[in-house]
């Protein structure tokens, strides 16, 4: 599966819309994480309680989604050079905020289970992902198993990666379950890149009826959700309500901050919103592979199979 062909000398200019993805999904984690901690310390729920819960069926379906949007640039490159972008990048954050969080736990884990515990409970997390690091943890193994299949048929990996996301994985293993839980999406991000991106454009050309298809996308949502349902399964939002309209609300929020007057005329990303894109270090989550720039003259080179679909590079004009 061939990437895309960047024109020699030709500027580049951020997608915006991928830049908002990824600030929406550290807001909506951070979120969860806030929302659960506060209610279990007070012992009782609040009105974010149902906030998280809605966006839980798209929150990490976006994240990978996104992580995969771009591999198309980087996943033919040398061996040495893969790695050390889409392995040796993510490793460093993970023990980096491993370490960070033990300093702080280790006292806490050493009172509660003994003075080896720590060291046994930090040892652990290079096999068993600690705690809200997981996903920093299991992106490399997305990239790595990509490049292995990338010479098979992307119909085949994906009806594969679909299958495996609708059993029932639990084995215990966080990295076997999360993998069959979410590869799929990864995968479709780097296999479907440019629908992803027709897709957005036609939003950006259609935002009325955009707006309508959300407005009627959560109220689905909302009732996939809190309907009761026999087996823990059914809460499941299915494809049709993840990806679409994840692409079509960050298209339409990026529309509106071209619009606004917040925006710089010397970077592509609304002024407020210029500290989350590309690599920074907010607690790994806005390290989702930061290629997400578009060459302003080139052309996608589609997989095989859809190579008969004409397919542009993505601007943010």
């Amino acid at each position: 599966m061939a990437g895309i062909s960047r024109a020699a000398g030709a500027d580049t200019e951020r997608v915006d819309w991928v830049d908002i993805a990824k600030g929406l999904c550290i807001i909506l984690v951070v979120m969860v994480h806030a929302t659960l901690g506060v209610e279990i310390a007070a012992g009782e729920q609040g009105f974010m309680h149902q906030v998280v819960a809605w966006a839980r069926p798209f929150r990490m379906p976006d994240f990978f989604l996104i992580s995969g949007l771009f591999l198309s640039l980087t996943i033919d490159k040398p061996w040495r050079r893969y790695l050390d972008r889409k392995v040796v990048h993510f490793a460093y954050f993970y023990v980096l905020w491993l370490t960070i969080q033990f300093a702080f736990k280790a006292p806490g884990i050493a009172l509660e289970r003994g003075a080896t515990a720590p060291l046994v409970d930090y040892l652990l997390a290079f096999v068993q992902p600690f705690g809200t690091l997981w996903f920093i943890y299991v992106l490399p193994v997305f990239f790595l198993f990509t490049r292995l299949v990338r010479s098979l048929p992307v119909w085949f990996v994906f009806v594969w990666a679909a299958l495996l996301e609708a059993l029932p994985v639990h084995t215990g293993s966080v990295i076997f379950d999360e993998f069959a839980a979410r590869y799929v999406y990864f995968f479709a991000g780097y296999a479907f890149a440019p629908q992803i991106f027709a897709l957005a454009g036609a939003v950006r050309r259609n935002a009325g009826a955009a707006l309508a298809g959300l407005a009627v996308w959560a109220v689905l949502e909302a009732v996939l959700v809190f309907t009761p349902a026999r087996s823990p399964s059914s809460y499941r939002a299915r494809w049709a309500t993840r990806v679409p309209p994840a692409v079509s609300r960050n298209c339409l929020w990026s529309r509106w901050c071209w619009a606004s007057p917040a925006r710089s005329r010397s970077s592509p990303s609304p002024r407020f919103w210029r500290g989350c894109p590309g690599r920074t270090d907010c607690a790994g989550w806005a390290n989702i592979p930061s290629s997400s720039t578009s060459p302003s003259s080139c052309r996608w080179q589609p997989p095989a199979w859809c190579s008969s679909r004409p397919a542009s590079c993505p601007t943010s004009a």
